[in-house]
């Protein structure tokens, strides 16, 4: 399968002839800043067993291959994105600019790229920089955007609203406003989240949204922290009274769920309204999790993964009181940004989720059964691109984009 586009991109690798110590530093180095290398196998916890799937064998294969239509090609990466209508798509580049590709816009024109003035400031480090980008579910042209936060030293996770107002020659952030910033700061360029989620509950909308462990491991298991939570926040950035953590002492509100590492997969199954999540593990662990109320995931106590270097993390994998994963990868494949497919566009899709993976270097598409994955199949891995983030468009078709800068859509 290859890119329908002029270009063939690859990813960054070590050449032929490199001396195998350097071989040896650059896949350390690799891992502990991208993920483990791919070639992975999948376990799934299904009840009291293990499952085991191997990812370099799928267990199901599509019958008319998909392909990969470009539709852009930025510079930087394209961390998130979302609808602003049919032929609008707003786009987030890590390194602070926020744009807007009009997608009925000959490629040819200037005019088919906009950029949005007025983007919050961003601490561009590493990992950090401007992070999703999320439409308002209810008004037009508002966003909210999650990013890494200047502080006067480093960064911390934040959440912000703001509305883009058009003008004659491009587009301005207007109305902003910071809405929540986590205390999950510090100098590390590593482990910020940070995706966003809705889902209605009650007559109301709620936000969700994932902060990584910011490489302060230990305290994604206190409550007094940010570091590795889903928070659940209204619209308006302020915790919901009936979170699970909401009025005990020594804890903050906005948490709905702790023992995270790097979670920056969040989505919304449209059919049973559960909320998923894919988190990177370290040398090994990624994980797939169906996310509850107050519960607790086990990272850094529990987990699948090792240290870089190779000792053991923790006190094992699994243990009474914590939730243990729907799937694990072990090496690792970095899965981040991830959807489920609700259109017939592709029909053997339907009802899947796709999720992009980075150091893995292709699209996993996952069949459920319940909480349960029953198959599984790996989609554009000759493409050597890091995926960052998918998203069904309003037309029904799937939409990705990587580290690379490109923005396409699966066909």
């Amino acid at each position: 399968m290859k890119f329908n586009s002029l270009h063939h991109y690859s990813a960054l690798r070590p050449q032929a002839g490199t001396s195998s110590l350097w071989l040896v530093f650059w896949s350390i180095s690799v891992g502990m800043f991208w993920g483990a290398p791919s070639h992975a196998q999948v376990q799934v916890q299904a009840q009291a067993q293990t499952q085991t799937l191997a990812a370099t064998k799928p267990t199901v294969k599509s019958v008319k291959p998909p392909q990969l239509k470009v539709l852009h090609e930025g510079r930087d990466v394209i961390w998130g994105f979302d609808f602003l209508s049919e032929n609008e798509v707003v786009l987030t580049e890590r390194k602070g600019e926020l744009k807007i590709l009009r997608l009925d816009v000959p490629t040819s024109q200037a005019s088919r790229v906009i950029r949005v003035e007025g983007a919050p400031k961003v601490w561009a480090k590493g990992q950090g920089g401007l992070l999703d980008v999320r439409v308002h579910p209810e008004k037009k042209n508002w966003i909210y955007l999650t990013y890494s936060a200047p502080l006067a030293k480093g960064g911390a996770t934040a959440l912000g609203l703001g509305r883009i107002e058009r003008e004659a020659k491009g587009a301005r952030l207007v109305e902003w406003r910071e809405l929540f910033r986590s205390d999950a700061g510090g100098t590390s360029g590593v482990h910020f989240g940070s995706r966003i989620e809705f889902r209605r509950e009650a007559n109301a909308w709620w936000l969700y949204m994932s902060i990584g462990d910011r490489d302060e491991r230990d305290l994604a298991q206190s409550l007094k922290a940010h570091n590795g939570k889903i928070l659940r926040l209204n619209l308006e950035g302020r915790a919901g009274s009936d979170n699970p953590f909401a009025g005990q002492a020594q804890a903050h509100a906005e948490i709905w769920s702790l023992g995270h590492r790097s979670p920056q997969g969040l989505a919304r199954n449209p059919t049973t309204d559960e909320l998923w999540m894919a988190e990177m593990g370290p040398r090994g662990g990624d994980e797939l999790n169906l996310v509850k109320r107050g519960a607790n995931y086990g990272w850094p106590k529990l987990t699948y993964g090792r240290e870089y270097w190779g000792p053991s993390i923790g006190e094992g994998a699994t243990q009474a009181g914590f939730e243990s994963p729907v799937a694990h990868w072990v090496p690792s494949i970095s899965p981040s940004g991830m959807a489920w497919v609700s259109s017939d566009k592709i029909p053997a899709w339907k009802g899947s989720l796709l999720m992009g993976t980075l150091s893995g270097t292709h699209v996993r598409r996952l069949v459920l059964k319940g909480a349960q994955v029953s198959q599984q199949e790996v989609l554009f891995a000759d493409q050597g691109q890091r995926f960052r983030a998918l998203r069904e468009g309003p037309d029904g078709w799937m939409y990705f984009a990587t580290d690379a800068g490109l923005l396409g859509r699966i066909e």
